[in-house]
């Protein structure tokens, strides 16, 4: 993110930026782990308003990207139209749910979750050059009140 705002787009950087959509949610403790939510905190760190987007999805299922799709636009017009100062990092995140069951809006705090189990695979590019897929199990065991863990798993986008 840095290489692109401050080389690539030098001469006319952006006034906001949107990282994701992510296939998966970005909550709890994880949220550190994320190149989705990385990429919207570097923006902030550039003095950039940065908002991070995450469709939650159950374990090996298809995320509901319809929810995301039809419930983001507005979200975002709503953000920006009460306006983030430069230093400023959202993250959201859309629950697993079709379009009509989603509750609304909810703003929270981080939660604090937990890390189940992770994976590390160690593959390759197209090219041949190694790197390592992280895959993190979620073990989220209580819902921390006004977190967007709770929020989430109750239905609303946080």
């Amino acid at each position: 993110m840095a290489v692109a705002v401050r080389y690539l787009m030098q001469d006319s950087p952006p006034d906001v930026l949107l990282s994701g959509i992510n296939s998966g949610s970005n909550i709890g403790f994880e949220t550190v782990l994320s190149g989705t939510v990385g990429a919207a905190m570097t923006g902030a760190l550039l003095a950039i308003p940065s908002v991070a987007l995450s469709q939650d999805k159950r374990q090996e299922d298809q995320p509901e990207w319809h929810t995301a799709e039809v419930h983001g636009v507005p979200l975002l017009q709503k953000i920006f139209a009460a306006g983030l100062p430069p230093e400023c990092c959202l993250n959201v995140n859309f629950p697993n749910l079709p379009v009509g069951e989603v509750k609304g809006i909810k703003v929270t705090r981080q939660g604090i979750g937990k890390v189940k189990g992770m994976t590390i695979t160690p593959t390759a590019d197209p090219y041949g050059e190694d790197y390592f897929w992280l895959r993190v199990e979620h073990g989220i065991t209580d819902l921390p009140q006004h977190s967007e863990v709770a929020a989430v798993a109750e239905g609303y986008i946080s």
